[in-house]
């Protein structure tokens, strides 16, 4: 195994990416830029560039898709990008394990919506009312102005718990085998199931939604879940709940699984995701195949921002 780092190894890490196709690529990010994800030097960034990451010309100057950049870094394996130690941040409640997780928490969901278009409209799916509902609840999105804020707030009661049907388990255990590795993609690749499975890639969405198939085909009750991770810098997230033979709903999570095993494989249990639900994923209406949140016709896409944050109240 080469070093993080070493010679030879941004080459390696290159060489293993799966890049966004072109028809789907948003090529926003300056070489600095890039540097300054990978958090390494002007030589390493040159030989990563070397070994054939993509980059796009773009008013005359080349810039990067993020989540090429984000893909290479989570899976390159050097633990000091800036995707390998934010998600681990993220994932730090885990490690006290889902003992930990089962009280009451209030939280207060707040985004701001920032774009330099004028007259344009965000749309944002609320949070449900009552996170265990089966439904997704109405299919109505909150509108908002050109730059706002919107602000909500939802009880979440976490579980310890474990699968108990032995035929989930297996399906479980079906989907873990080939070892998939973790990538942000567009929503309309995420749901491709043909083109994730070719390359042995695994989202929040892909996962739901194909274990969402599998599960209901063995006849169980299963809840697509969409909504945030919350922290003080929240974040999409998608996740499955199941009834289990005992009639209790778990939470199965197959992408956060994959993130806690790649990066904190030491100090998180490997069945903490399979069965348990933590206490900070609050559960939108918003459908698998639909953003959370989506700005309307606007012709400067790349200016747009949402500042997510959630936290205790």
């Amino acid at each position: 195994m080469i070093a993080p780092n070493s010679e030879g190894f941004w080459e390696l890490a290159v060489g293993r990416l799966v890049s966004i196709p072109a028809s789907y690529t948003r090529p926003v990010l300056s070489i600095t830029e890039v540097q300054h994800a990978l958090r390494c030097s002007v030589d390493e960034v040159g030989r990563v560039l070397d070994a054939g990451f993509p980059l796009y010309a773009v008013d005359g100057g080349l810039r990067a898709d993020a989540r090429d950049v984000f893909n290479l870094a989570i899976n390159s394996g050097s633990s000091r990008t800036l995707a390998e130690v934010s998600a681990a941040y993220a994932l730090r409640f885990a490690i006290d394990g889902p003992s930990s997780w089962c009280r009451r928490r209030h939280w207060t969901l707040h985004l701001q919506l920032e774009c330099p278009s004028a007259n344009r409209s965000w749309l944002v799916w609320p949070l449900l009312a009552a996170p265990s509902a089966h439904s997704a609840g109405p299919s109505s999105r909150v509108e908002c102005g050109a730059t706002s804020m919107y602000s909500a707030i939802q009880d979440v009661v976490g579980s310890a718990d474990t699968i108990r049907s032995p035929a989930l388990r297996e399906i479980v255990v079906d989907t873990l085998q080939p070892g998939p590795r973790y990538a942000r993609v567009p929503i309309e690749l995420s749901l491709d199931e043909a083109w994730m499975a070719k390359h042995n890639l695994v989202d929040c969405r892909s996962a739901t939604r194909t274990l969402s198939r599998m599960i209901e085909a063995r006849g169980y009750r299963v809840r697509e879940c969409v909504g945030w991770l919350a922290g003080p810098v929240a974040s999409e997230h998608a996740w499955l709940e199941v009834e289990d033979d005992d009639g209790a709903w778990k939470s199965i999570d197959i992408a956060f699984h994959v993130l806690a095993q790649l990066l904190l494989p030491d100090q998180v249990k490997s069945d903490v995701f399979l069965g348990s639900k933590p206490d900070r994923l609050l559960r939108s209406e918003c459908p698998l195949d639909s953003p959370l949140v989506e700005h309307v016709d606007c012709v400067n896409e790349f200016s747009c921002r949402t500042v997510a944050t959630a936290r205790l109240s």
